[in-house]
């Protein structure tokens, strides 16, 4: 994926994400529970990676208490907004890729990044990276999407063209794998949380609403007669309430940095 291209999709629409961000609210607050039966250090500080606009920036600031609280992400105008609105919060913020931190080995006590490492292409990598900041015994916790994100969508799009217009994400046993690797205690969960909209423009607009609508290489801009034929194949799942439904396809995990 082009990064570069991510954060400048992600910044354009700082003001405007927490409106349509439904979803990942939701999961944000469901990763901040099962952050919370932790035991963390206070002594180093705790990062929000992927920070976005910083909507979970007051949640994790009543966990962290006096504990430093770092907001990081990949996009400028995401670290903008937060310096903006949630800047009393936070001791620092850091436009920062995961994949390539700019934190020293051990000098965080946890992790917080919900619905963000799926932009990162290289999970195994992300990995070692993550376990190199955060100090042994140290938690990280995060979500990220599986293959039947946007199920619904993915497979109007079938009908309409053969071109790939949903991104790529792995499945539960390969993200298990790699953590297998890298953690002494590991909680994984998974669970499918359903968005409901009530015609196709609502839903393309709350995904391009979040900044998310980059999808892989290769994709084009839609047509007119694209998204005629897309709202024709997406009717045939409405529901009995009236309703598109847009499925979320979701991975929990968190995982204990090994001790030395």
């Amino acid at each position: 994926m082009n990064k570069q291209q991510i954060a400048k999709a992600f910044g354009k629409k700082a003001s405007e994400y927490d409106t349509h961000a439904r979803v990942q609210k939701y999961v944000g607050h469901r990763l901040l529970t099962l952050l919370s039966e932790q035991s963390v250090d206070s002594a180093h500080p705790l990062l929000d990676l992927g920070t976005g606009s910083g909507f979970f920036l007051p949640d994790l600031k009543r966990f962290a208490g006096e504990q430093s609280l770092i907001a990081a992400d990949l996009s400028e105008g995401m670290i903008r907004h937060v310096q903006s609105n949630h800047g009393d919060l936070v001791d620092a913020c850091v436009v920062a890729d995961a994949e390539a931190l700019p934190f020293e080995d051990g000098s965080l006590s946890a992790i917080f990044s919900s619905m963000a490492i799926q932009w990162c292409d290289d999970l195994d990598g992300l990995m070692k990276e993550l376990t190199r900041v955060v100090k042994p015994g140290g938690w990280i916790a995060f979500s990220t999407l599986m293959p039947d994100t946007l199920m619904e969508l993915k497979d109007a799009w079938h009908q309409v063209d053969q071109r790939d217009h949903v991104n790529h994400f792995l499945t539960a046993q390969e993200i298990t794998q790699v953590l297998q690797k890298h953690g002494s205690e590991m909680t994984c969960d998974t669970e499918r949380v359903v968005a409901s909209y009530p015609d196709v423009k609502a839903l393309l607009h709350s995904i391009k609403g979040i900044g998310a609508n980059t999808v892989n290489e290769g994709s084009k801009p839609m047509t007119k007669g694209q998204l005629r034929a897309l709202t024709d194949a997406y009717e045939n799942v409405r529901n009995d309430s009236g309703f598109l439904p847009a499925s979320y396809d979701v991975f929990y995990g968190v995982l204990q940095v090994p001790a030395n």
